[in-house]
């Protein structure tokens, strides 16, 4: 992608000029190149959602998606706990 071409938001080109190319570029393409083409930016699409998730994991506070982990601390008295 071009550096001055801005990323589509909600669905918007970033700039109709360079979308045209591309579209036109795409239609001269046999059926076949442009099925390998869309699948390209497909797996590097989910490539990037997938590094993206891992990144999460790492963040501060990650352990809370581990919930399923965590487990109840029994009370050692019959008493109820102050609150």
């Amino acid at each position: 992608m071009s550096e001055n071409v801005q990323p589509a938001i909600d669905g918007q080109v970033g700039d109709p000029a360079v979308y045209d190319q591309v579209v036109e570029l795409l239609r001269q393409l046999p059926p076949d190149d442009r099925k390998r083409a869309f699948a390209v930016i497909r797996r590097e699409r989910e490539a990037k959602e997938q590094e993206r998730v891992r990144e999460l994991a790492l963040l501060p506070n990650s352990h809370w998606s581990k919930a399923h982990v965590l487990r109840k601390i029994p009370n050692p008295t019959k008493e109820a706990y102050e609150q």
